[in-house]
């Protein structure tokens, strides 16, 4: 037995080509939408919004450590157990 595998395709390929999965008034809505992406246009805002996310989150100063709670003076020494 011999395996076949189609093609890679992006899921917008396939709805164009497939027959029975679209009216065709919705892929030429599609086509039209697709005719006015700029795939470099889009990479090149993608890597400025990842840029900024970066920048915001090492320009904020970490939180502060919670204060030291200082031993009562009683705890810093060890009580006798029994009396005497």
């Amino acid at each position: 037995m011999i395996k076949k595998y189609d093609k890679p395709t992006t899921p917008y390929q396939r709805v164009i080509n497939d027959t029975g999965t679209a009216r065709k008034a919705v892929k030429m809505k599609l086509i039209r939408q697709n005719k006015l992406l700029n795939p470099a246009a889009i990479q090149r805002q993608i890597q400025t919004l990842t840029a900024e996310l970066l920048t915001l989150t090492t320009s904020k100063q970490n939180p502060k450590p919670a204060a030291a709670i200082r031993a009562f003076s009683n705890d810093s020494t060890k009580q006798s157990s029994r009396a005497s």
